[in-house]
């Protein structure tokens, strides 16, 4: 997916980028803890695949998608 792609209901389908680290840390942490408890251990993982400290993830290979409206991530996948 070369550009982002705009999705029904003001969403917006792209690479995710550096400036999204913090935000989909926290998204991950969330998604994948325990109904109430966020992940850290998931958390770490991401801000450390975002910050380019793992030798094979940068953070184009993730896709977000975003809500347009707040700028809220509301779905991602690696």
């Amino acid at each position: 997916m070369a550009a982002p792609r705009l999705l029904d209901q003001g969403l917006l389908l792209r690479h995710a980028t550096a400036a999204d680290t913090e935000a989909l840390s926290t998204f991950n942490a969330w998604v994948h803890g325990l109904p109430g408890a966020p992940n850290p251990r998931i958390a770490a993982r991401t801000r450390e695949q975002m910050e380019r400290r793992h030798p094979q993830v940068v953070p184009e290979d993730f896709l977000v998608v975003v809500e347009q409206a707040s700028g809220a991530i509301v779905s991602s996948l690696e």
